[in-house]
């Protein structure tokens, strides 16, 4: 999803000072970020490679998740983005066949079906005996 940064907050150390550890006691730097989209709402998430250069101003691509009454964010897994581009081509072409479904029912012209079909070579007996250099294309 994509969202504007206009706030960025990094820290390695928690609200007491203390530096931020995982479980195992690695440490880990902490970002959280405001976002247009979101307004006042701190979206949080972890520093990484991913995000280092991320600045206010910059309109970034990530996967938000609530979690309880937060916000988390995450780097978009290349899988998911895949399956949503697959969805979204998936719903334009269900569009497109809808919309021509659409249009074919309105402007149903029994004439006009007719003259393409005549059109064709398979289906008009004029073009029957006609040798394929007599064609003018």
């Amino acid at each position: 999803m994509k969202q504007t940064i206009t706030k960025l907050y990094r820290s390695f150390k928690d609200k007491q000072g203390n530096p931020l550890k995982t479980k195992d006691g690695r440490p880990y730097e902490r970002v959280a970020i405001k976002t247009q989209e979101y307004g006042d709402k701190f979206i949080s998430g972890f520093g990484s490679d991913y995000n280092n250069n991320w600045k206010i101003g910059d309109t970034i691509d990530i996967k938000i998740e609530p979690k309880g009454e937060y916000l988390n964010f995450s780097k978009i897994d290349r899988i998911d983005e895949l399956e949503a581009r697959i969805e979204a081509l998936e719903n334009r072409n269900l569009n497109i066949g809808v919309n021509l479904r659409g249009a074919n029912l309105r402007d149903y012209n029994p004439e006009m079906i007719e003259k393409d079909r005549l059109n064709n070579p398979e289906n008009n007996p004029e073009f029957e005996n006609q040798e394929e250099n007599e064609f003018p294309f």
